[in-house]
């Protein structure tokens, strides 16, 4: 892991991207790329959820590069994959160490983490749509949990559709200055917070 991060950052600024955080370098070094520039795209998204870097400005910059529907499917493949990279590193490194800590210590803990396991999608789905959880930080626990990788995908993939839209759809009004769409993609991205902090308080009150 390391060594890929070592490889990787040194590979970002032989071709000048260095820069993580500058959105502007990194849209004008993509657009560079041309035809290549979705492959580099995804990669740098895999790179970002790795080095716990924010993916919110990458998925922004996939509709002002892409457009909405292709920034959507760009983002989620590079987001997936990364969160894969996580989850396994976090497995392989972790997990053991952390089942003997809830068995002899925390074992509330450890029996939310038996209903993870149970309960695997509807956990991840739960965790992926409520923005009040780090996409980051959840790679990272559920590789730590109980869950089963096919549940963690399955349930990676459908949760992060509605944000990851959302977001891309923001970025191509603001390239296009589209101030209706502009309006709309704010508008969606709030009425998701609303329903899922309405759906969240209903639930924990039933």
């Amino acid at each position: 892991l390391i060594l890929f991060i070592f490889f990787a950052l040194f590979f970002l600024k032989e071709i000048g991207m260095y820069n993580l955080k500058d959105i502007g370098l990194l849209k004008e070094k993509i657009s560079s790329f041309g035809i290549l520039a979705p492959l580099i795209f995804i990669g740098l998204y895999i790179l970002f959820t790795i080095l716990f870097l924010p993916g919110t400005p990458m998925t922004v910059l996939s509709g002002v590069l892409f457009g909405v529907f292709a920034g959507t499917i760009y983002s989620i493949i590079g987001a997936t994959i990364g969160a894969i990279f996580v989850f396994y590193i976090s497995r392989k490194l972790g997990r053991g160490f952390v089942e003997d800590i809830l068995v002899t210590k925390f074992k509330r803990l450890q029996k939310l983490n038996v209903n993870i396991e149970k309960h695997g999608i509807k956990s991840v789905l739960f965790l992926r749509l409520f923005p009040f959880f780090p996409f980051n930080g959840n790679n990272l626990v559920l590789g730590l949990s109980k869950v089963k990788f096919k549940d963690y995908l399955i349930g990676t993939i459908i949760g992060i559709i509605p944000w990851v839209f959302a977001y891309a759809y923001f970025g191509e009004s603001l390239v296009n200055l589209d101030t209706f769409n502009i309006i709309i993609s704010l508008l969606l991205i709030v009425l998701l917070l609303v329903i899922f902090t309405y759906y969240r308080k209903k639930k924990k009150k039933l």
